[in-house]
């Protein structure tokens, strides 16, 4: 791995170094903590509890404080087979760069403590984000459910309100969310007003947020609505309306144009009603699984 060409796409602020056999990325001031968690089983030994999520994401203590070291795999049909083995570092290095690019951009989003990046063979690499954690939060898709399942009932207009504000904020920061769904939108709920903050850049891409592209990843979250009010009661069926008026406020031309966009591709919802159905009833799909435990930061990000 060539250090001078990772320093070169690394946000500033961040450093490089070698550590335990891995390569710690980390923010100024923060070089003793990635140090630490790069030593052989610093991640296990400082573990204070496991969230939900691909690969349970673990909560450590280091340096007086505690963070989320979420562990990189692959999704998909091949994720069996591709495990957490990735070619090259940029996917790693993007999401820090976006992650700090959001942050600065005063989009609410974990703070990137840096990543740890182990080469496995001359191309492959293996790699953990290391966010800080955010106490007292549940992802959205978690929070929804909660509230049916306790008696006071649907999400919080409020709540809906707030994560239409961070996205647009997102938005105008020229940063396109790679999987924007419910459960990549993360609520303080205890806060008042409840504090919102988006998760997992992963696939995330910069560049301008042109309104076509603005609406593809409305339409995205769009389905997660959806999915969510066939799993049950929790959303209303006024939510994306409420979620729309709120991420363009003084924009009706953009909102009316987003609503006919998703008007026309109902009939390919046909389909995937029936395939959500079916994993919804199988138990299989996430918005069919119970919410045990917490996703707290990190879950998806």
């Amino acid at each position: 791995m060539n250090i001078r060409k990772v320093e070169r796409r690394l946000p500033e602020g961040f450093r490089v170094r070698r550590a335990g056999g891995k390569i710690s990325i980390c923010r100024a001031g923060r070089e003793d903590v990635i140090a630490g968690l790069a030593e052989g089983g610093g991640v296990a030994r400082r573990t204070v509890r496991r969230l939900r999520g691909r690969g349970r994401p673990a909560v450590v203590e280091a340096g007086g404080e505690l963070l989320v070291v979420r562990h990189y795999y692959h999704g998909g049909i091949f994720r069996k087979l591709t495990g957490d083995l990735f070619p090259g570092t940029g996917r790693f290095l993007n999401e820090l760069r976006l992650l700090e690019s959001a942050r600065r951009g005063e989009v609410a989003v974990p703070e990137p403590v840096g990543l740890l990046i182990e080469p496995v063979f001359p191309a492959l690499f293996r790699a953990d984000l290391v966010t800080v954690y955010l106490p007292e939060s549940v992802d959205l898709l978690s929070h929804c459910r909660n509230l049916a399942a306790s008696g006071p009932g649907r999400c919080p207009p409020g709540v809906i309100s707030a994560a239409g504000r961070q996205v647009a904020r997102l938005h105008r920061a020229g940063i396109l969310h790679g999987d924007l769904q419910l459960k990549n939108i993360l609520v303080r709920p205890v806060r008042t007003p409840p504090e919102v903050f988006l998760l997992d850049f992963d696939r995330a891409r910069e560049g301008p947020a042109t309104p076509a592209g603005r609406r593809r990843n409305l339409r995205r979250l769009y389905r997660s609505f959806l999915k969510m009010t066939l799993a049950g009661p929790g959303t209303s069926r006024y939510d994306p309306i409420r979620f729309l008026r709120a991420y363009a406020p003084g924009d009706r031309e953009f909102r009316r144009r987003t609503v006919a966009a998703v008007r026309r591709r109902r009939p390919g919802f046909g389909l995937r009603r029936v395939k959500w159905k079916l994993s919804l009833f199988l138990g299989g799909g996430y918005y069919a699984r119970p919410m045990r435990g917490e996703k707290g930061e990190g879950d998806g990000n």
